[in-house]
Order: C-alpha cells, then structure tokens, then sequence
C-alpha cells in the first residue's frame, strides 16, 4: 500500500510540474511573438482592412482581415511591398497604425489599393532612399485607376526623392495628407531639385492621368509641390502649399482646377503652360509669383478677390473671370472706389441702395470712378475681367 501511494503521490507530481511546463511554454511564446498578432478578434468583422501593418521595436508587421500574421521583418519596404503584391487584381484596404516606419526602397501600389493611416499626423512614412518616390506605380506602363491615399505623413530626405508619383492612374484620392521634404527649405536650391516632386499627375505613355482628387493635403518644401503633366480633369481642394518653389504647376493638361488652397511663401503659387485651365475660389497668397502664365495660350481663370495678387501675363494670353466685389458709402459724384483686380476690368455692376442714377464714368487697373445723378449714395459694386 505504501509504494502504490508513492506512485500515486509520484504521478501527481509529475503532472504538476507538466502543467507548469506547458504553462510557462505558452507564456515565453506569447511574449516573444507580436502582440497584436493574438488580439483575432480586431480582424474578424464587416469591413475590416485587408491587412493592418504595424511596428513593434525595430519590427513590421502585417496581419490579413482574419488577424493572422502574414508577413513580418525588420525591414518596412519588403514587408509592405509583399501585402501590395497579395493585393494585385483584388484591391483592398493597407491600414497603418499609428508609428513611424522606415523605408529604404519604394512602395509599388496597385490598382484599387486604399493606403488609411490610423492618424494623419500619427502615421508617418519615411522615404530614406535617394530617387523615386516613397509610393510608385508597380506596373506604370498600364492603366490603373481607384488607388486611394488617406490620413498619412510621408517625409521624404533626400533633395532627389519624391512623395506620390500617380504615373498612368485615374480615379486616385489622395486627402488630408502632410508630404514635406526636409532636405533643406531655401527656395534657391529648391529651383535646381527637379526631381523634388511632391505629388506628380502625369499620363504616361497609355494617356491616363484624369480625374484625380487632392483633397485637403499640405505640401512643404518641394521644387514643384504638386505637378500635373499631360493630365486632365484632375482637380485639388483645400489643403495648403507652403515654402515650395511651384506650388501647384499645370505643364500640360487641360480642365484642371485648384479651389480654396492656401499658398504661403512659395515663388510661385500657381504657374500654368498650357491652355484651358480653370482655377476657382479664394486663396491666401503670399509668393513672389502668385499667378504666373508662361505661354500664350488661352487660360480659364475664375477667382474672387478681396485682397492683392501678383499676377504675371505673357503677352498673348487671355484671362477670364477675375471677379472683386464690395460695399461702399458715401459715394459723391466722381468719387473713385479701389479694387483687387491685376488690371482694367471689363465689367462694372453698381447697386444703389436708395433710388438714383449711377454709372461707372472711368475704370483702371486700380480703381472705378462713379457717376451719381444726385447727393451722395451708399452702393453695392461688383467689377469682373
């Protein structure tokens, strides 16, 4: 009896100590693997992305939408180039946690590819390589469309390096992102780092590049901030440019817009080479050049104006729809009224507010001077090219 209580007693502790064992196996293994690779169940719902990527130390990570661990390394570009490869032909969302990575080779996007950081200013993307840009078409020489950009900050350091080359794509949505190079600032070396591109529309060799959106986005510290080569219908909104050496540069293209952008000590604001470009809405604009045509061809303009804008023509050009408005009182016959147009207007409406003649009597490229049939009148005016 005694030696069969022993065993008893000799089985019990083995299997304590097995149990201990297992226990500390799962522990040494959970803490050696990612953390977020365990938390499933932020993969399996409606609607989760088609792969989170993370960083954890020195390591990325990218889970699929059923939380399983996919890929992983210390190096930033191959992790995420291998989820843009898995997402050729099928489309899907990259979601990238707050963090900072590190890339030392392009990002190659596909067609139909949504890029959502967690947040805007949270999320930041590295370019330290030394050409190219931070994202490039994986296959340039097709058609692509649908690719989407959101809630990102990409930073590129090197003169010769570029944010977004939109190459051959249509349909692209790039919003509420910071791009900046922080290779230096001063607007006479920025002049000579043409590679230096923010965000570059341009068709490629198949005729592509329409219909794009910039929604909200702000660029610093590029030789042309944003540039649209050969591209049509592309249209930007919001956002600012800021201490670049273009801001927005039209090579090539036509019915391209730029409405309600800041423009903030850039040599040129808005420079334009082709014809048939319409820019709409109001601007803050501080540049040496704010509005700079370069050729002779018919441009579109539209734009209302309540403040001085430097404005350079080549001779030839044509330029519509330059609009200034305002409230005057106590006009007298002859009195003059300043306005905000770069020269003579070729409109003038005058809206008394008490019953009597008016008439513009004289216009310059400074001020309208008004005719009052009697006494002296408060009026509504309204001056147009």
């Amino acid at each position: 009896m005694k030696l069969e209580k022993q065993v008893k007693k000799s089985v019990k502790l083995a299997l304590i100590f097995l149990a201990i064992g297992i226990l500390l196996g799962t522990l040494i293994a959970f803490a050696s693997t990612p953390s977020s690779t365990f938390y499933l169940s932020s993969g399996i719902y409606p609607g989760a992305p088609s792969f989170t990527v993370w960083r954890e130390g020195s390591g990325y990570f990218a889970k699929d939408q059923n939380g399983q661990l996919k890929y992983s390394g210390s190096n930033a570009s191959e992790v995420v180039n291998n989820v843009e490869t898995s997402l050729d032909n099928v489309g899907g969302q990259i979601y990238f946690k707050i963090g900072a990575y590190y890339f030392d080779t392009s990002i190659r996007y596909y067609s139909q590819v949504t890029h959502q950081g967690e947040a805007e200013n949270y999320v930041l993307l590295y370019y330290e390589d030394t050409s190219g840009s931070l994202f490039e078409p994986a296959e340039p020489t097709q058609s692509n469309k649908y690719a989407k950009f959101r809630d990102l900050s990409i930073v590129c350091t090197d003169e010769n390096t570029g944010g977004l080359n939109l190459t051959s794509h249509s349909f692209v949505e790039v919003s509420n992102c910071y791009i900046v190079n922080t290779d230096g600032y001063d607007l006479n070396d920025l002049a000579s780092d043409t590679n230096r591109i923010g965000i570059k529309i341009d068709e490629g060799a198949i005729a592509s590049g329409y219909f794009n959106n910039i929604i909200d986005c702000d660029l610093q510290q590029w030789h042309k901030a944003i540039e649209i080569n050969h591209g049509n219908i592309n249209h930007i909104t919001g956002g600012r440019c800021k201490t670049n050496f273009i801001g927005v540069n039209f090579e090539s293209g036509s019915k391209n817009s730029v409405e309600d952008m800041d423009f903030e000590g850039n040599n040129y604001s808005i420079r334009i080479s082709h014809h048939n470009n319409i820019i709409i809405g109001g601007y803050y604009l501080t540049s040496t050049y704010d509005i700079y045509f370069a050729d002779n061809n018919i441009h579109v303009f539209s734009m209302g104006l309540n403040y001085e804008i430097k404005v350079h023509i080549t001779t030839g050009s044509r330029i519509y729809g330059f609009i200034d408005s305002g409230y005057a009182t106590s006009i007298s016959d002859g009195d003059w009224i300043a306005h905000q147009l770069p020269w003579t207007p070729n409109n003038t409406l005058l809206t008394p507010t008490s019953n009597v003649n008016v008439w513009c009597s004289a216009m310059n490229s400074t001020h309208f001077q008004v005719g009052v049939s009697s006494g002296t009148i408060d009026l509504y005016w309204r001056v147009e090219l």
